[in-house]
């Protein structure tokens, strides 16, 4: 009797995992593969899907090849001299908060709605504040730059 209830049980947990399988792996190829590749997340704040990252060649190309971010933010300290640990701030023109960000970079690729924002970026206590406007196709780039 104890060796039909644990085939029983084998059968029931090997269909389990094989119906579930499909599953799993449909949720991991929605991802693009860059992204695994480089083990980025596309991570979301109210409502808005960013990506943040870029340290080493990997992570870097993988962010750049994304495509579907309306604004392309770049962080350095210099020509070449990328820097993480920047805290980000995004306001519409009107002052509503859209994105709050701590310790990202050197890249964050984030897909706003078309509209204008207001970008306010701090690293070693500094700020710079830009101005951008965002139309409903293609993306723009803001460099932020602390020498």
């Amino acid at each position: 009797m104890n060796t039909i209830h644990s085939q029983q049980y084998s059968a029931l947990m090997l269909g389990l995992l094989l119906g579930l399988a499909p599953l799993a792996l449909q949720a991991e190829d929605t991802m693009p593969a860059t992204l695994q590749a480089a083990n980025l997340q596309i991570q979301q704040q109210n409502g808005i899907a960013y990506l943040s990252g870029g340290v080493g060649q990997d992570e870097s190309q993988a962010i750049k090849q994304s495509a579907g971010y309306s604004l392309h933010l770049t962080f350095s300290e210099g020509a070449g001299q990328y820097v993480v640990g920047v805290d980000v701030d995004i306001r519409t023109s009107k002052g509503q908060p859209v994105l709050s960000l701590q310790q990202v970079g050197p890249l964050l690729y984030a897909d706003l709605p078309a509209g204008s924002y207001r970008v306010d970026a701090s690293y070693m206590g500094m700020r710079q504040q830009r101005n951008v406007q965002l139309g409903r196709n293609g993306s723009r780039s803001l460099n932020f730059n602390w020498r």
